[in-house]
């Protein structure tokens, strides 16, 4: 080859037979659906980032809040103090012994427990059995009475 073999050439339009034209259409739907593809994993991305954004956010804001306050909610032990004399009950801070909440008693917590009477006794003797004991209760009262109903005269007896 040499150098006069190669012959100058420019980019100039050409009709295309009917074939190109086809050809073309397929590469344009083809190249479409790729758009429409990558448009939507931009959007599905988009919506990720700004939902990783908004937490990220959120975090910060509260951050700046507990710095610029300088406190934040943590779970503290606290004690609840019976005031029987003036009807309220304190709720108090066990670390630094402050109150933190101060209220009137209910007419369930103004009820006293009897001396010598521990509270698990109170409870019980207000507690309603549930249908399970009222049944096996039931069941042991039917037994007796049949067992000894004929020797039974007296209904006090039962």
């Amino acid at each position: 080859m040499s150098l006069n073999d190669k012959r100058p050439q420019r980019m100039l339009f050409c009709e295309l037979t009917y074939a190109e034209q086809h050809d073309r259409g397929i590469e344009h739907a083809n190249m479409l659906q790729t758009y429409v593809d990558l448009e939507k994993e931009a959007k599905e991305s988009a919506s990720n980032f700004k939902t990783k954004l908004s937490g990220v956010r959120t975090s910060m804001e509260k951050l700046a809040t507990t710095i610029r306050e300088g406190k934040e909610l943590r779970p503290v032990e606290v004690r609840a103090n019976y005031i029987h004399n003036e009807g309220r009950i304190e709720i108090v801070r066990v670390d630094t012994f402050e109150v933190v909440e101060s209220r009137d008693m209910t007419s369930e917590e103004r009820q006293m427990v009897l001396p010598g009477l521990r509270p698990d006794e109170l409870q019980k003797m207000y507690e309603t059995p549930d249908e399970k004991s009222n049944i096996k209760e039931l069941k042991k009262s039917k037994k007796k009475i049949e067992d000894n109903g004929s020797e039974i005269s007296n209904p006090d007896q039962v």
